[in-house]
């Protein structure tokens, strides 16, 4: 028997302590025997399972910050690159359009649009306020695509996938 087996085998009629303690009985064996980046990637698929796929500031920041672009120059530049006040109006503009969402779905989003897009954004936006116009109507059109494998959390899916 392998331990899903265990589990589902067992678990029927268990009450939510004991689901518990077995939760922590496994995150100690796991604790002690992961590696940091195991552990990184067990938490995130756990919060992703709870979360339904969409992000937190914690898992949204963490995301942001391993995006870039280089310029012409060659140099790079690193995200973020909208303020939580910018994001937070372009959520509030258009959050019934994307329901399904959470701002900091929207803030990644976002960044990584920007990072993915530098010479795109440089040769059809007019200016940093033209490439932020962009990127936010970009963004929500990200995020409205019914016919996306996962349309409700299509970012979550793609940054994590």
């Amino acid at each position: 028997m392998d331990f899903v087996e265990l589990i589902q085998k067992y678990q029927e009629g268990t009450t939510p302590e004991q689901m518990k303690a077995i939760t922590v009985i496994i995150g100690k064996f796991v604790a002690t025997h992961a590696t940091e980046e195991e552990l990184h990637c067990l938490y995130r698929d756990i919060y992703g399972v709870v979360s339904e796929g969409h992000f937190d500031r914690h898992f949204a920041d963490e995301a942001i910050k391993k995006m870039w672009y280089e310029d012409d120059n060659g140099e790079k530049h690193y995200a973020p690159f909208f303020t939580e006040e910018e994001v937070k109006e372009v959520f509030d503009l258009n959050k019934d359009e994307i329901s399904d969402y959470t701002i900091y779905d929207l803030a990644v989003t976002m960044n990584m649009l920007r990072s993915d897009n530098n010479r795109f954004l440089k040769k059809y936006a007019s200016g940093e306020s033209g490439k932020k116009e962009m990127i936010s109507t970009m963004a929500i059109e990200y995020l409205q695509d019914p016919d996306a494998p996962h349309p409700t959390n299509k970012i979550w899916c793609y940054i994590n996938g």
